[in-house]
């Protein structure tokens, strides 16, 4: 050990100052883990119930995340319960009806999502009632273009249009079956996952990422498990630097240092795009 002219130790003797160092890292590690445990919390109020995690709900899930709860649950059991219920029947009525659902279809709905009914399901149902019908001038071909717009975010292609308006013609009654040809096509799944990618991490999907989460749709995943899905692959420290993750619905794998950089972090400003 080595003294400098004022008597005080040179940093030759780096004994204590290691273990400073170790301190120091240590404390940093731990900060870092609550930040972006934090963060992750945060951007799951944000999407599953659409506001801000209150400090005592940021505790109990940090506690309950150190305990080995699995983030993918965390996340469904969001979705799932009465407030996050409450935020998709009120969203899908604003898509389709273009008003906020009445207390007797909101709790109609609530229910029949808790016995296991789809977000399909409700759609369909949203699709053809007479109010959606009414919204869309009270016409066939008016309903028709208003299910071009409301599922698939466009206007009708004339071949598409001319095969769906001839059906409609011989048979009102297909409705049902021609809204769920809408929300069951590739096109609609596609936008779906688009736009569950923007809404989640903030970017748009890579195209080996597109086809995987459409492939897993085709197989017969639910719409919401892909959200389940982006939104647990967040749960790691890079995600607060910006995560390129989500890339398949099976195994979520973390990409070269620079991609991470040049991501947007899904902490900033997020587009609300409605999945279509």
């Amino acid at each position: 050990m080595t003294t400098n002219t004022r008597g005080l130790k040179n940093k030759d003797d780096q004994g204590w100052g290691a273990t400073r160092s170790l301190g120091d890292t240590s404390r940093r590690g731990h900060a870092l883990a609550t930040t972006w445990q934090a963060l992750w919390i945060q951007q799951l109020y944000r999407v599953f119930l659409g506001r801000s995690a209150k400090a005592v709900e940021l505790l109990r899930h940090q506690g309950q995340l150190a305990a080995g709860l699995d983030p993918a649950k965390l996340a469904r059991a969001l979705a799932e319960s009465r407030e996050g219920r409450t935020l998709t029947v009120q969203g899908l009525y604003r898509r389709y009806l273009g008003r906020s659902a009445d207390p007797v279809g909101l709790t109609h709905y609530r229910k029949a999502l808790a016995g296991g009914r789809t977000r399909v399901q409700i759609e369909r149902d949203l699709l053809v009632s007479a109010e959606y019908a009414a919204v869309q001038g009270g016409t066939l071909p008016g309903w028709l273009r208003g299910l071009y717009q409301d599922v698939h975010g466009r206007a009708p292609d004339a071949a598409g249009f001319q095969y769906f308006a001839h059906d409609l013609a011989h048979d009102e009654h297909s409705k049902a079956a021609v809204a769920l040809v809408f929300l069951d096509s590739h096109e609609r799944r596609e936008g779906w996952v688009r736009a569950c990618f923007v809404e989640v991490l903030g970017r748009s999907p890579a195209p080996n990422e597109l086809s995987s989460w459409v492939r897993s749709l085709a197989a017969g995943a639910d719409l919401d498990e892909i959200r389940y899905g982006l939104a647990a692959s967040l749960v790691t420290p890079d995600a607060c630097l910006g995560p390129r993750l989500g890339s398949s619905p099976h195994a979520v794998k973390k990409t070269s240092a620079a991609a991470t950089r040049s991501s947007r972090s899904p902490w900033g400003s997020r587009c609300r795009a409605k999945p279509a």
